[in-house]
């Protein structure tokens, strides 16, 4: 299952990695990924927890997946934040 909602867009930002993480919340979940070789650096995707628990679908930690994502930035006071929301995943 992914939640790309259109076909308008074709390409997506993505990456491939370890799931490490897995936090289930109330409104939104996230999933850290490990990814890069030599230089390991820890990747966060947020979504909707009614579409994380159907994209997750049974993946666990240690898994080598392939997660397809786009990045939003959004400002808060004086500061921005940048999150990167999670469409989709594959298990690799």
């Amino acid at each position: 299952m992914d939640a790309i909602k259109n076909d308008k867009q074709l390409i997506f930002n993505q990456v491939k990695g370890t799931i490490s993480e897995l936090e289930h919340g109330e409104f939104f979940s996230s999933c850290t990924l490990d990814v890069g070789h030599e230089n390991i650096r820890k990747v966060n995707f947020v979504c909707k927890t009614q579409d994380f628990n159907k994209i997750l679908d049974g993946r666990d930690l240690g898994l080598k997946v392939c997660v397809k994502y786009y990045i939003v930035l959004r400002k808060k006071g004086s500061r921005w934040y940048t999150s990167a929301n999670l469409l989709s995943m594959e298990t690799l």
